[in-house]
């Protein structure tokens, strides 16, 4: 899987007694907590599911393919599911 955000940094003054610890799971996808007592957690089953249903997908497509089998398909698959995890990412 392959996440990519594009974002100009913008300077930011940082107060450093304030921390958050991030821990990056598989079912919650991140869990976080702050050393002010705030606490959330990100939910990461849909993107879990839609990984696990791509990679069945794709691995039936290249079954009995010669390596660097590639076809339209597998870039609409591959395209539709960036789209589809973009959208998972932001909670939609």
């Amino acid at each position: 899987m392959e996440w990519v955000y594009a974002k100009p940094a913008q300077p930011k003054s940082l107060d450093p007694r304030k921390a958050l610890a991030i821990d990056h799971g598989v079912n919650n996808w991140l869990t976080c907590v702050s050393n002010l007592g705030h606490s959330f957690i990100i939910g990461g089953r849909k993107v879990k599911s839609f990984n696990q249903g791509y990679n069945k997908e794709l691995a039936r497509l290249k079954t009995h393919k010669l390596r660097g089998f590639w076809l339209q398909k597998l870039r609409r698959i591959t395209e539709t599911g960036e789209c589809n995890l973009q959208s998972c990412g932001q909670g939609h």
